[in-house]
């Protein structure tokens, strides 16, 4: 397994021996080794070199991004997580090392700043070479793969927009993509004994830290830094009763529940952080990890208002809407005279039941919308689907 993937990295160490004056001194030959790539034979040569040669934690964190970037673009993001975990790692241990007074340090920030676009692609991408795994691992299934493929579609439209968006926009399409995450979850879960390609989602909590960590660098005053801080702990805390406020008003079994609580469990984690570094008189580092939780808390207050913009009124959804629209497309599949497709839809119908009754109201509203394109796609003529040719036609 090669450095930078998930697991062991296995690192080859290259020794030259050389003469000199007549005795033989085993030398480390500190080789500079550009554009080397995670997945490349050479890679581990060139941390290597890396190490030889004391590159810095700034100039580590910089390669690691870039390498991680062209691994995404590879459609390898998921299997070298460990390359972007180095990454947030490094960024972290440059924040909270740098003196408040360095020039180099606001330098710094200010580069990590211009990458948040690319960051947030990026998450967008690795969501999308999940899709794309799926898709293949289930050609079985090509009902289920053509919604994947719809999925695919509204993770692209998101990648596209991403490089020119507002930081208020960067941050709707984040709560967007939160919510796609727990739907492609739920299918590689609902789906574990079909995908033969492992695949870990859970990536998705590095790229929050990582989006929470820089956002967290952004409006840090020069100067009274002390009653800063108060004003904005004392907001984070009154905000975090209102969000928790909004959780509870979802019903009990929602599954966004969970989802959102564990980043309101992260946002009171970096806010303790923030407590502690005050206390140590780091004031700027301080407003930065509180910046973060805000920036966390944010986000669950985002996907919250996400989820009940997708499914309007949710508790009507639950209490009758659900069983009505799945009620009248159950009677539209049942009528159609394609045996193949009327199969296919039937099962999709079963994916929006079975997301239902687990309280993942986003996803099965979702699935049935997708019944919904597929039947008015046949009904145009189209195929809403490529049928194996295994399938029955009639």
């Amino acid at each position: 397994m090669k450095l930078g993937r998930s697991g062991v990295a296995v690192v080859a160490v290259v020794v030259i021996v050389a003469a000199s004056i007549g005795v033989g001194v085993a030398t480390p030959v500190a080789v500079s080794l550009k554009g080397v790539d995670p997945d490349s034979s050479l890679y581990g040569l060139s941390r290597l070199g890396e190490s030889i040669r004391h590159v810095s934690d700034v100039d580590q964190m910089k390669l690691r991004l870039g390498e991680y970037q062209r691994m995404v673009a590879k459609r390898k993001g998921l299997e070298y997580q460990a390359t972007l975990d180095e990454f947030k790692d490094k960024m972290e241990n440059v924040l909270d090392q740098m003196p408040d007074n360095v020039e180099a340090k606001r330098e710094i920030i200010q580069w990590m700043q211009q990458q948040m676009p690319g960051i947030g692609e990026a998450r967008l991408r690795t969501m999308i070479e999940a899709c794309e795994t799926m898709r293949g691992d289930l050609e079985n299934h090509p009902e289920v793969g053509a919604a994947i493929g719809e999925m695919e579609n509204e993770i692209e439209n998101y990648a596209r927009e991403m490089p020119h968006a507002s930081p208020e926009r960067m941050e709707n399409i984040g709560a967007m993509a939160y919510l796609i995450r727990e739907r492609i979850m739920d299918m590689i879960e609902t789906n574990k004994d079909h995908i033969r390609h492992p695949m870990n989602i859970d990536i998705d909590n590095i790229f929050l830290n990582i989006e929470a960590s820089i956002r967290g660098q952004e409006n840090i005053p020069n100067e009274n830094l002390i009653a800063r801080f108060d004003q904005k702990q004392a907001k984070f805390e009154n905000d975090l009763i209102e969000v928790e406020n909004k959780i509870q008003e979802l019903p009990e079994n929602a599954r966004v529940r969970t989802a959102v609580q564990s980043l309101i469990n992260n946002a009171i984690k970096l806010d303790n952080r923030a407590v502690q570094a005050a206390s140590e008189n780091k004031l700027r580092r301080a407003l930065g990890l509180l910046n973060a939780a805000d920036v966390l808390l944010r986000n669950a207050d985002r996907i919250i208002d996400s989820i009940t913009g997708y499914v309007e009124n949710i508790q009507q959804f639950i209490d009758n809407s659900f069983s009505q629209e799945y009620q009248r497309l159950s009677q539209l599949v049942d009528n159609l005279p394609d045996t193949a497709y009327r199969t296919g839809l039937k099962n999709i119908l079963q994916l929006a039941q079975n997301a239902f009754n687990d309280g993942n109201y986003e996803l099965a509203k979702w699935y049935l919308l997708r019944v919904e394109d597929f039947m008015m796609k046949l009904r145009q003529g189209m195929m809403p689907w490529t049928l194996p040719k295994h399938r029955n036609m009639h």
